[in-house]
């Protein structure tokens, strides 16, 4: 069974990408690990001197990321219901290569499928500076699928290196 990871940042782009490993694994069984990263701004010191019953703001943070990855899950099983994939959401209080490289390796990940639409969207910039860390960072393949790409199988590989690991 493969073992894929899926992050979101619940756009349109980030859900591009999941449709597309989707496809292209159509005939496999896998199980999708939706990923979706918090990291609040600011904690307002106020809010948590006075409100220590209620929900803390990574709790608020950590429900409403689920939330999110519920959403997501419930579209994919409504578009593309297929009983050889199975789902597990992870809400994460981290940067996103970090969790990306803790999960790839903890999971025994097989492959991350995340969307790109370069550097703040700029079209002459491919990939953006989360893809760009993924890419140098994880010691897995990546497939990073631009923004609006529609699915085809692949004919072409890119092998990045920059010769810093021996690869086999």
């Amino acid at each position: 069974m493969k073992r894929v990871l899926l992050p979101t940042d619940f756009s349109q782009n980030a859900f591009n990408a999941i449709r597309y490993a989707i496809q292209l694994l159509w005939n496999e069984e896998c199980t999708f690990y939706l990923l979706n990263t918090y990291t609040p701004v600011l904690y307002d010191s106020v809010f948590i001197l006075y409100n220590s019953s209620s929900l803390s703001l990574d709790e608020i943070y950590n429900e409403n990321s689920l939330k999110g990855l519920e959403k997501i899950e419930e579209k994919i099983r409504q578009d593309y219901n297929n009983k050889k994939h199975c789902f597990e959401k992870i809400a994460e209080f981290n940067l996103l290569n970090e969790s990306i490289r803790e999960i790839v390796k903890d999971q025994n990940i097989d492959m991350v499928v995340m969307g790109t639409k370069g550097a703040t969207g700029a079209e002459q910039i491919l990939f953006g500076t989360h893809t760009v860390h993924a890419i140098k960072r994880i010691k897995c393949p990546l497939l990073a699928i631009p923004s609006g790409f529609h699915f085809k199988l692949p004919h072409n590989i890119l092998f990045p290196t920059d010769y810093d690991v021996n690869y086999t």
